[in-house]
């Protein structure tokens, strides 16, 4: 089962690290390094031994609840899955959901299960009751309210043992047969908000679902990792399943905000992504290269330098790039030098330097500096996606998009990269600068 599984969108979790580090045993050295994920709703693990543990712990549902309680039940199991298998000796790895009872209304546009989070806490008390999970009760910081942390559920070797046994007899289903591909979220809080249906959106829409259903008929796979940087042993490629696939345009407050496409396979680690391969054929990567400054700059109506990372002190270009894109995206220089304290591990001082000396390699966008410019540079990324997307559905080409950049059969690398340099020129005027993520087999290409 272990190919099946949708990649869930794991992040690390400094709250509930830094709690149970508090309680850890003095041999954890290093603490207690904690990952979570949210579960996916609109999806679950189906087969026999799934049907036959529910008839076990539910033997008398009403036909009226069968349905919910049978889709919440799958999905908590995927969810435990995702996290059984995202666990390693050094990493504890759970889910994030809520002990509340109370009822959240999901707009219907929006809908992607006929169970309600209640209903999957049900299934979760369940499982509990059966030995395959536990949980740490979130908290809530009453000073500060943002400071809360939710309920994280974890797996138990019961489990690891159960899914270990039955994996093979196990798929991956998804609950309703489509669900919305444009997604609308407030500003404010990120929740999903209603719109009305324009010639515009519709449009949008039709393009996703084309490129999402041109991509599904494709079979791709990737050689996992097991680290950082080893690859797992003994097995070969591993198929990426459909629902990984399927991407969604996920817009913030208005339809010229954000809007980048989303989908699970964007979370596969950047070495997973070179060995992609389509229908067994081997793959190439194109990114649009420092494409946010280079947006900033053509904006301003000017050639942007070919590497806008680039330095000509000893500073490394990562951190160039980091302290790039906090400059363009927080909202102040103090922001952007908390954040680069933290991503790059340096000090305070070292921030400030870093931040200043950037602004002043590039003082005809420095003005546009600290004022949360995410948002709108989004918005003109997704524009470029969104045409090369068009393009390559128009010619029959399957590309997977990854933020910027989009990987494609290699045999098609030529073709792509064409692609990808004519929308930009076409949305900006300018010329783009485009990199091989990775070399290309010649002989492919």
């Amino acid at each position: 089962m272990y190919h099946a599984l949708p990649t869930p969108h794991v992040s690390q979790n400094f709250k509930w690290s830094a709690t149970l580090s508090k309680t850890a045993p003095e041999s954890a050295v290093d603490g207690v390094k904690v990952v979570s994920f949210s579960p996916s709703y609109s999806h679950g693990l189906h087969g026999n031994p799934i049907d036959e543990l529910f008839n076990n712990l539910f033997p008398k549902v009403e036909n009226r609840c069968k349905t919910s309680y049978s889709q919440a039940f799958k999905s908590s199991l995927l969810a435990l899955a995702q996290a059984n298998q995202s666990s390693t000796p050094d990493l504890i790895c759970g889910f994030i959901h809520s002990r509340s009872t109370a009822r959240k209304k999901v707009i219907d546009r929006y809908k992607v299960c006929a169970y309600s989070t209640t209903v999957f806490l049900t299934m979760l008390n369940a499982l509990v009751e059966c030995g395959f999970v536990t949980y740490e009760n979130g908290f809530r910081n009453w000073k500060q309210k943002r400071s809360g942390v939710g309920t994280l559920w974890l797996t138990t070797p019961a489990f690891s043992d159960w899914v270990s046994e039955n994996g093979s007899m196990l798929s991956v289903v998804q609950h309703f047969a489509s669900t919305e591909s444009i997604i609308r979220k407030s500003a404010n809080d990120k929740k999903k908000i209603d719109y009305d249906d324009t010639p515009e959106i519709e449009g949008m829409r039709q393009r996703v679902e084309a490129s999402n259903a041109l991509r599904l008929q494709y079979a791709w796979s990737y050689h996992p990792l097991s680290d950082a940087l080893q690859f797992v042993e003994g097995i070969e490629q591993v198929s990426i399943p459909a629902s990984d696939l399927t991407c969604k345009r996920v817009f913030n407050g208005d339809f010229k905000s954000g809007g980048r496409f989303h989908c699970g396979a964007q979370y596969l680690k950047k070495l997973e992504r070179g060995p992609i391969a389509i229908n067994g054929q081997p793959t190439v990567e194109l990114d649009y290269k420092s494409l946010h400054p280079r947006l900033l700059y053509n904006a301003e109506g000017l050639v942007a330098p070919v590497d806008c990372y680039a330095s000509d002190s000893s500073r490394p270009r990562d951190l160039t790039k980091q302290a790039s894109l906090l400059s363009i995206n927080c909202k102040s220089f103090d922001q952007a030098r908390k954040a680069l304290v933290t991503k790059a591990k340096i000090s305070s001082d070292e921030a400030k330097r870093h931040l200043a000396d950037y602004a002043q390699e590039h003082p005809a966008i420095a003005h546009r500096f600290y004022g949360s410019g995410w948002s709108g540079l989004q918005y003109l990324d997704s524009q470029l996606v969104d045409a090369v997307l068009a393009k390559a559905t128009e010619v029959g080409i399957p590309v997977l998009p990854v933020h910027d950049s989009f990987i494609a059969a290699t045999e098609h690398g030529f073709w792509l990269k064409d692609a990808v340099t004519e929308s930009y020129k076409a949305l900006m005027g300018f010329d783009a600068v485009i990199d091989w993520e990775l070399a290309p087999d010649q002989e492919a290409l």
